[in-house]
């Protein structure tokens, strides 16, 4: 009978592995061995919340984004590669109890391959997501029986990469009309979906934060210069060659 590697719930401990027996037309069925184990490898870089190394605290966007779940219940952060999207939201989650991350790639545009993502990054190796269809799928997350003082935090990260889809726009739709107290929704994207936002704004379905909001202000710009040991001198200069995109400040950073 055929055989895989699969991982506890969350994917979080990648040392620990069991084996379970699996249906060889599974998208994600591999065959056992080294090969098997860097795919692994890489599932859990995709469902696991990244690892930020140098992250500044900035609590005026924590405050922002809390402020801004607890009133709509989802947000979507936009901006070009290097504005620490990723970061922002990342720092962030370390403040659910319960949470579950999903790096989108190109690759994921075919809707059973992303819902098995997305529902491995939930469930973990439970069944309870695999093989249903949009609604069927959102109806069984959302009614999950959570607290809602305590929600949980769903992060998909870099899912411009499936706008083009054509599931997409019912998903997005489906998952914000039926968004319950319990689950926070966080979409990171390098660009806006192609339809207009303005309705789910209206409604207070959704809230966007863009890249002008989450540029690194003067102050900021000090304190993360200051932590990496730079001079206030430097630091004016990096500030204004930045324009306040992390990726950019790191870069002048390590010119230093």
């Amino acid at each position: 009978m055929p055989m895989t590697f699969t991982f506890r719930e969350n994917f979080e401990n990648f040392d620990e592995m069991s084996f379970e027996e699996v249906d060889p037309n599974d998208p994600f069925h591999r065959p056992a061995g080294p090969a098997a184990c860097e795919k692994m490898r890489i599932l859990t870089e995709k469902l696991n919340v990244p690892r930020v190394i140098d992250h500044l605290h900035r609590p005026r966007l924590d405050r922002l984004l809390k402020r801004s779940l607890d009133q709509v219940g989802a947000v979507l952060i936009t901006g070009r590669s290097g504005t620490g999207k990723t970061s922002i939201a990342a720092n962030f989650a370390q403040q659910y109890e319960r949470k579950a991350w999903y790096g989108v790639e190109a690759a994921d545009s075919d809707w059973k391959i992303f819902s098995n993502y997305l529902s491995k990054g939930i469930w973990g190796n439970s069944p309870i997501g695999d093989g249903l269809e949009i609604r069927d799928l959102i109806d069984k997350l959302m009614a999950e029986p959570l607290p809602a003082d305590a929600p949980r935090l769903i992060v998909l990260d870099d899912i411009h990469h499936v706008f083009d889809a054509k599931w997409f726009n019912d998903f997005f739709g489906a998952i914000l009309q039926t968004a319950s107290p319990a689950t926070h929704l966080l979409f990171l994207s390098r660009s806006k979906p192609a339809f207009p936002l303005w309705r789910l704004r209206s409604k207070q379905a959704l809230s966007v934060i863009d890249e002008k909001i989450i540029a690194f202000d003067q102050a900021e710009t000090s304190a993360f210069c200051k932590k990496a040991g730079v001079s206030p001198g430097d630091c004016a200069r990096f500030y204004t060659e930045s324009f306040g995109r992390i990726g950019k400040l790191r870069a002048l950073v390590q010119t230093t």
